[in-house]
């Protein structure tokens, strides 16, 4: 019995170690789509459309990085959610 509860245990740190370290990628991918943004903005406030494709596809990667992290993040909630009723 105390070894399945030293193993969960171990889970629920690891998880919350993983999600931290998630949490922190996201906080990244945020503030750099919010960098690119600002960028694509200025460049239609300039009249420019020089670079603006190559934001656009940056912005599409960006996002679909940060709704994979959302999905991992929410799996990790999940399980600790299953954890803490178990």
């Amino acid at each position: 019995m105390s070894h399945l509860t030293s193993t969960s245990a171990g889970d629920s740190r690891q998880a919350e170690h993983f999600r931290r370290i998630l949490a922190e990628r996201r906080a990244e991918v945020d503030a750099r789509l919010a960098d690119d943004a600002r960028r694509l903005a200025a460049r239609r406030r300039a009249g420019s459309t020089c670079g603006v494709k190559s934001i656009r596809h940056r912005m599409r990667k960006l996002q679909r990085q940060r709704d994979e992290m959302d999905r991992m993040l929410s799996g990790l909630d999940s399980l600790a959610g299953a954890a803490v009723t178990s």
